[in-house]
């Protein structure tokens, strides 16, 4: 498993413990240093566009408040399509659900989808205990105008129905303040020290490259602004946060049109 990470080792970087007046401008004060996009000596290899930005928050380091912890699953609806758009299984929702189930640790208030949940997993996710009286009528509003039944558990991938207005979030923190990130939960030191993981620093994912018969084998990516590319033995699974239509974009997957506009080949009009 290759990792790709944007920025530096930050890991040993104070928590953001909560946003407030006097740092609420944490993206504007400290940009460069949490929220790298572009460098400047990408530009010989991707010359700089607003249109096109690259990187957002880095893993490697103190997760805070400004980021959200929401925890949520997606739907079984969802893995549906995800499994036949790639033709694997792997992706279905019974595979999923088993998968999310033994990544998590589940704290629920008095939540009846206790057994559905995982209770050994790395990743703490914590059901909001207060439910306010304005979240009460909300739901209850919504189900009167919508129809939808108010979700007991809205990460219930076996629920009726996936769809409905909820009172209480679930959130991906241990206790009431910390909050979790990939790099605290998966990233401990018995994992780093796997010799099957080997962690780039300084590195940004631009584009997935792919055969003439569309296949996917390489990633290329700019270390320290440097070309490089990485060849897939068996996946190649782009987890880059909000990212990856962006990347898949760049890698010729897209309007025809526009990225022609761009001058970026075309591998698959979409």
């Amino acid at each position: 498993v290759l990792l790709l990470e944007a920025g530096g080792e930050y890991t040993d970087d104070d928590d953001t413990d909560i946003v407030v007046r006097s740092n609420r401008h944490v993206q504007r004060d400290h940009y460069a240093k949490f929220f790298w996009q572009q460098a400047q000596e990408q530009n010989d290899v991707l010359p700089p566009d607003n249109n096109h930005t690259y990187t957002t928050g880095r893993m490697l380091g103190g997760e805070s408040s400004v980021g959200d912890s929401r925890y949520n699953r997606g739907t079984a609806e969802y893995y549906a399509i995800l499994a036949e758009l790639v033709d694997d299984d792997i992706w279905n929702a019974t595979n999923m659900l088993e998968i999310l189930r033994e990544i998590e640790t589940y704290y629920p208030a008095d939540n009846t989808s206790f057994l559905l949940r995982g209770h050994e997993g790395l990743l703490p996710v914590v059901e909001q205990g207060i439910v306010t009286s304005m979240a009460s009528k909300l739901v209850a509003a919504f189900t009167a105008i919508t129809d939808l039944p108010a979700l007991n558990d809205y990460n219930d991938l076996n629920a009726t129905s996936e769809v409905g207005p909820f009172e209480r979030w679930q959130n991906m923190i241990f206790g009431d303040a910390e909050r979790m990130s990939a790099n605290k939960v998966f990233l401990n030191e018995d994992v780093r020290e796997r010799s099957n993981l080997v962690i780039r620093l300084h590195s940004t994912a631009t584009r997935v490259l792919f055969t003439h018969h569309k296949e996917a084998y390489a990633v290329a990516y700019l270390e320290n602004g440097k070309y490089r590319e990485a060849w897939g033995k068996d996946r190649i699974i782009l987890t880059a946060g909000i990212n990856p239509p962006g990347i898949v974009q760049q890698s010729g997957i897209g309007d025809a049109d526009y990225l022609d506009a761009i001058d970026v080949a075309v591998v698959h009009n979409n």
